[in-house]
């Protein structure tokens, strides 16, 4: 797809920060382009914009944003464009799919809220699972405005997963822990547990688990460390 001569400086600036994966600021970025671009520049912004959305976890408006960019790309007979937008489409409706799924689970562990750790914890042996029932907690807590009980909640998750030496519910503990830590405004917090997280999930080798927390930095912010090498 084609880029036209309208706003160039801006579709630069949105270019480079979603080049390196400043999701945010390449929203508002394309937030200032003006709305009589061209199809062809259209459908780009557009696709930009769904990319941008996507990172930042905000699916419902990505998958909005990337019919718009098929549209336009449509009206501007950029076949190739629209194989392209295909592609991206396909990924964004999988993970609408994911948020939709993880949405209705959310529903369901509602009625964890308020539940003491003897009823909530009953029957189960494995630290793991006792960890993953309270990270299932936390979140119902912490969807309620109640990040106090959030935190606790994810510092007992941590506490179990860190016992059972498995990494992954305690870099999702400390990710939970971060986004609790950011509704309080406590940026100092939320850096701590994200540049933690990395470090767990980097030694982990588990990529689903890195590529979580670079979302995870990504949403707040935080600039992550490259791994040392040698």
């Amino acid at each position: 797809m084609s880029i036209d001569d309208s706003a160039p400086s801006m579709l630069a600036t949105a270019w480079g920060a979603l080049r390196a994966g400043r999701d945010a600021e390449a929203l508002d970025a394309l937030a200032q382009l003006p709305a009589d671009l061209s199809p062809g520049t259209g459908a780009r912004v557009e696709a930009w914009r769904a990319q941008a959305l996507r990172g930042l976890g905000r699916v419902e408006e990505a998958d909005r944003a990337v019919v718009l960019a098929l549209r336009l790309a449509k009206q501007a007979g950029d076949i190739d464009g629209v194989r392209e937008l295909r592609g991206l489409q396909a990924g964004i409706v999988a993970s609408l799919a994911h948020h939709r799924m993880a949405e209705a689970e959310r529903a369901r562990d509602a009625d964890l809220v308020g539940k003491h750790d003897d009823a909530l914890l009953a029957g189960i042996d494995e630290d793991e699972e006792r960890a993953q029932r309270l990270l299932r907690r936390g979140q119902a807590e912490l969807d309620g405005d109640d990040a106090p009980a959030a935190l606790r909640s994810f510092a007992a998750a941590s506490a179990y997963a860190e016992r059972a030496g498995v990494p992954r519910p305690q870099v999702l503990a400390l990710l939970a822990r971060a986004r609790a830590c950011a509704s309080q405004g406590d940026d100092a917090a939320v850096e701590a547990s994200i540049h933690a997280a990395h470090a767990l999930a980097d030694a982990s080798d588990d990529m689903n688990l890195v590529t979580a927390v670079a979302h995870a930095a990504r949403a707040v912010n935080v600039r992550l460390t490259p791994p040392a090498f040698g």
